[in-house]
């Protein structure tokens, strides 16, 4: 078996890793869920010949694809919010090996299975339409063996099918002066992911447009579940209560699952009407994003871990006081 787009290029690494954070995986998020919540799509092709010699003689390669065939299915059965597999065509010929590369968009990762000898120029082919991260790496490939006739063994490859449909899916928004936006090009050609780029202005308005009364009911159970209050007044927790609903209403109508803001800065210009520390902590605990400064690769690091961990991060510039 190949798998194209897998994450990472030690097979021994994945199985060690996701074998510790299996458990983790069964948590659900309480995030709004969009196209980046969806399974994986893995195309599967089956690498063949006009005329089939090995591994035997009377290799029956239609009975073959059969039997993997059910053993996916399976597979698909016990992991249906991790991976949807698409295809499963039998390529003899180059020609139909054109074909089927036409309709290879939509997928996240190929499963490709060697059922003849000699497939490796067309699993070049493959391999060159460009899938989304690298295994290999000291072949230049972006590719993962897996050697194997254990169906499981493709287990720990599931969360990095989702990884990378996560990432190729999620839509972010930056919020900073247009002079300080960061470069954003290679981020969309590597993973996929959209960026979009509201002003402060469109901010203050979504502020404005927030109830407040719904802020400081939030607020209240905030105060009242916390054990202390130490420095922040009731009103600017209300406040920043009131930015988070802001901040949930320009995700929704950008549909998107990610913001990070140049909250300093803004602070110092005068661009920000409240904190949003609340509300990145409130997005992260659901499974979307809110990240500080507007710090594009910290924000790409959360997209790339939290799927795959299922569990929320935060970005944090300053070290906490242990004392």
């Amino acid at each position: 078996m190949s798998c194209t787009g897998c994450l990472l290029s030690r097979r021994r690494f994945l199985v060690a890793s996701t074998g510790l954070l299996a458990p983790l995986s069964r948590l659900a998020f309480a995030a709004r869920s969009g196209p980046w919540d969806e399974p994986a799509v893995v195309r599967k092709v089956y690498l063949g010949a006009p005329r089939a010699g090995w591994p035997r003689p009377d290799v029956d390669l239609a009975q073959d694809v059969a039997s993997i065939e059910a053993q996916l299915a399976k597979l698909q059965r016990t992991y249906p919010n991790q991976v949807r597999f698409t295809g499963g065509e039998l390529i003899r010929t180059d020609a139909e090996l054109a074909s089927w590369m036409e309709r290879l968009e939509e997928a996240d990762a190929v499963l490709a299975f060697n059922m003849v000898t000699i497939i490796y120029p067309r699993l070049r082919k493959i391999v060159d339409t460009g899938t989304h991260a690298a295994a290999m790496a000291q072949k230049g490939m972006r590719i993962e063996l897996v050697a194997s006739s254990d169906f499981g063994d493709l287990e720990p490859y599931f969360p990095l099918f989702q990884t990378i449909h996560h990432l190729r899916y999620s839509r972010v928004l930056l919020i900073a002066p247009e002079r300080a936006r960061p470069a954003t090009d290679g981020y969309t050609r590597q993973f996929g992911t959209s960026f979009g780029f509201p002003s402060y202005l469109d901010l203050k308005a979504a502020y404005e447009a927030a109830p407040a009364d719904k802020a400081r009911e939030l607020a209240g159970e905030f105060i009242r579940a916390a054990e202390r209050v130490l420095e922040p007044k009731p009103e600017e927790i209300a406040d920043s209560f009131r930015l988070h609903l802001a901040l949930e209403t320009l995700l929704d109508a950008e549909k998107a699952n990610a913001v990070a803001i140049d909250c300093l800065g803004g602070f110092g210009r005068g661009d920000l009407p409240a904190y949003p520390c609340i509300s990145f902590s409130r997005l992260n605990d659901e499974g979307r994003y809110g990240v500080c400064e507007c710090d594009l690769e910290s924000t790409m690091t959360q997209l790339l871990v939290t799927p795959f961990s299922r569990m929320p991060g935060f970005v944090s510039d300053p070290v906490f006081d242990t004392s």
